[in-house]
């Protein structure tokens, strides 16, 4: 059994189309363990039960951090989760445990068509928020590469923000993310 080496987990609440929740988790490879053919991500609602288990195959040679996007999340719900490596017919010890408590999700937006302040329209996301503070307004254009637009302060429960389609945006993600 290979040792098993400290797992840094990111974690970001992504609101999909269908108000359901999306976690995005990444942490370093271990270089030192070059038999290691996957990484098993392991998920729950109490304490070390997990009752998921998502495999990602470690496939890319010379990449520093591993990330995955998990589905299914519910809103206002507290996870767990550990990741373990997979060798050749051997797993290590899971890693430290990670907790999180994703958000109250009720997502609207309306989009606007081009107008002469912007001629390729806009659109507006409305988010409920489970409670008041700085949350940070981010957009990206593939789900890989996240630009911060704005820390907005929200003192009702409600976040709105309106986004101005630049020229050749085909498709934008926002997200918002609670400031600590």
């Amino acid at each position: 059994m290979f040792v098993f080496f400290r797992i840094l987990l990111v974690l970001f609440v992504l609101a999909s189309d269908a108000f359901a929740l999306r976690a995005r988790f990444t942490w370093d490879r271990n270089p030192d363990v070059p038999e290691c053919v996957g990484y098993k991500v392991c998920i729950g609602t109490t304490s070390r039960v997990y009752t998921k288990t998502v495999y990602v195959k470690n496939t890319a040679s010379g990449v520093k951090t591993v990330a995955l996007i998990v589905n299914g999340f519910q809103p206002e719900t507290t996870y767990y989760a550990a990741v373990k490596a997979v060798g050749v017919g051997e797993e290590s010890d899971l890693s430290e445990e990670i907790v999180f408590t994703t958000i109250s999700v009720n997502l609207s937006r309306q989009l606007a068509g081009p107008s002469s302040g912007n001629p390729y329209g806009s659109f507006s996301s409305s988010w409920a928020v489970a409670e008041n503070g700085n949350y940070r307004v981010e957009k990206s254009n593939d789900l890989s590469n996240w630009e911060v637009l704005e820390t907005v302060n929200v003192s009702n429960g409600i976040l709105s923000y309106v986004y101005m389609i630049k020229s050749g945006e085909t498709q934008v993600f926002l997200r918002i993310g609670k400031v600590p």
